[in-house]
């Protein structure tokens, strides 16, 4: 979602039907995400080979915008084009949701 929003994660819960949303643990960031706590990045999905972690894109990120994550640490960021983005999605073959918020 943009920087400037917040997350509505009540909201978001319903949208993927389920009860709640929490923070993962520390164990299951390394294990599916090959992340810790504070460095969590979509760029991760690559290590989530069973399709454990569901992507959710807020529908107000401009497809011609750049993007930008931590490389799996939080003192970096990458910048992306969001289609380039959407392409490495594809190649991991790791569809995203959309949601409005």
């Amino acid at each position: 979602m943009p920087e400037n929003k917040r997350a509505p994660l009540k909201m978001i819960a319903q949208e993927v039907e389920e009860r709640h949303l929490s923070f993962a643990s520390e164990k299951k960031l390394s294990q599916f995400l090959h992340s810790v706590n504070g460095a969590v990045s979509p760029l991760g999905l690559l290590f989530d080979t069973g399709k454990n972690v569901q992507l959710i894109i807020d529908r107000q990120i401009d497809p011609k915008e750049k993007i930008g994550f931590h490389p799996n640490r939080n003192d970096k960021t990458l910048m992306f084009n969001f289609v380039d983005f959407l392409t490495f999605l594809k190649k991991i073959n790791h569809s995203p949701k959309y949601i409005d918020t």
